[in-house]
């Protein structure tokens, strides 16, 4: 597994713009394309997530991937109950409109 510590790669405590999620996010997909090791997203020493952000850097994703894919390979770790309380909105929201269904 390979560690993407978001305030490091970021340079900021703050994750609250789409830039900044845009570069999570192709971090993640570089790593996710080649299928074989998962990654671990660590929101450490992060005080603050917007949901422009996490819709960016994680929401994306499911354009981009297999659900099943994305469970199997990508864990996330160090977020408040809040903070996973609005991840998972994200994701549910993202799951919807990138369904086959909607498109």
């Amino acid at each position: 597994t390979i560690d993407i510590k978001v305030a490091d790669t970021i340079g900021k405590v703050l994750c609250i713009s789409e830039e900044d999620g845009q570069i999570i996010f192709e971090k993640i997909c570089s790593i996710l394309k080649k299928m074989v090791i998962g990654v671990s997203i660590n929101f450490d020493r992060v005080c603050i997530i917007s949901t422009l952000f996490l819709n960016t850097a994680i929401g994306k994703l499911y354009k981009s991937f297999d659900e099943d894919d994305i469970r199997a390979l990508v864990e996330i770790q160090a977020l408040s109950r809040e903070d996973k309380e609005l991840l998972k909105s994200v994701v549910d929201n993202a799951k919807r409109y990138f369904s086959p269904k909607s498109n």
